[in-house]
């Protein structure tokens, strides 16, 4: 089972909770422009897989995720996002995200961003497989340039995620990525099977080579 254990958006096999319900905290209420929402807006992927001594290989060209239209969710207004859950697997799925109080929230209520809170645990999953896995996130400025196929990119924020084993101790697994830039949005993503990177830090990096964000 542990193949099909990918880490980077965390929805597969498992109860999912957060550390703070985005309705019940109190950030700063200044709407965030790392996670654009406008209707028309999209953004295209190049998919890479990449190891420890820095090899790589690109496995998925020009993975398209676009903004379609909006509807309503429990009362909630949210943007359809239409693209693959993961660039090398060729199934398009469709996606939601809105606006809370700076936070941005999928349709389960699970806090995907924030550019108010640099502090808390945003984000966190119990998996229980043939171990037991702890899987968290949290955001953080991101210090670097980075260069990219669509351009030059700073003042970056990144929702950090750790994982670790708990089976027989505690042990640190790995780290992702998933880099956000101002005024554009998502321009890389990092995610990795478990048992790959564990043995061969094995992983897979989604990198922007192309977007337009709709007024």
């Amino acid at each position: 089972m542990q193949a099909k254990l990918i880490v980077g958006i965390f929805i597969l096999f498992s109860v999912l909770t957060c550390e703070k319900n985005a309705d019940e905290t109190k950030p700063n209420v200044e709407k965030s422009n790392y996670f654009p929402l406008s209707i028309g807006s999209y953004w295209i992927y190049d998919c890479f897989e990449k190891d420890s001594t820095g090899k790589e290989k690109i496995i998925s060209e020009n993975d398209t995720l676009k903004i379609t239209g909006d509807t309503l969710i429990n009362g909630n207004e949210f943007s359809k996002f239409y693209g693959k859950e993961y660039a090398f697997n060729s199934q398009l799925e469709e996606f939601y995200y809105r606006d809370s109080l700076g936070y941005i929230l999928n349709e389960k209520g699970e806090i995907k961003f924030s550019s108010d809170n640099l502090n808390d645990t945003l984000y966190k999953v119990y998996l229980a497989e043939d171990s037991i896995f702890f899987i968290y996130a949290k955001m953080e400025t991101y210090t670097n340039e980075v260069l990219l196929p669509a351009g030059k990119f700073n003042n970056i924020l990144n929702y950090k995620t750790t994982v670790e084993q708990y089976n027989p101790s505690k042990r640190l697994i790995g780290k992702n990525d998933k880099l956000f830039a101002p005024n554009v949005g998502r321009i890389l993503r990092q995610y990795f099977y478990v048992h790959l990177y564990d043995t061969e830090k094995k992983y897979f990096e989604e990198r922007l080579v192309d977007y337009d964000i709709a007024p």
